[in-house]
């Protein structure tokens, strides 16, 4: 799960490439090799609904790795969201939906 702070969650990804395979790590770590993705999105939709609640930002990225930050000022409260990435790599696009890249706003 993703912690917010302040209404504003900062997470850094890290993505793991596996031969053809891409991984999305949301887990903080200064001994991971990230694959960093120029041409990645992220979208967040509420968790029971699939309702969508941002569609498809871009990522962000820098030297270290791929990040994106959410304001949460707007979202529902006590609501479990999760965040889906999109990751076009060598023309081919990946769309990673993992059931545990959530959070809820307290």
């Amino acid at each position: 799960n993703i912690r917010n702070k302040d209404n504003i969650i900062n997470q850094r990804i890290f993505i793991k490439q596996d031969n053809i395979d891409l991984k999305v790590l949301t887990a903080s770590s200064t001994s991971i090799s990230s694959f960093i993705i120029e041409n990645g999105f992220y979208k967040v939709v509420a968790n029971v609904t699939n309702e969508t609640y941002i569609d498809w930002e871009p990522l962000e990225f820098d030297r270290i790795g791929n990040f994106f930050s959410i304001d949460t000022n707007n979202y529902y409260r006590n609501i479990e969201y999760r965040i889906l990435f999109k990751l076009i790599v060598r023309g081919q696009t990946f769309i990673i939906d993992n059931k545990e890249n959530t959070f809820i706003i307290n």
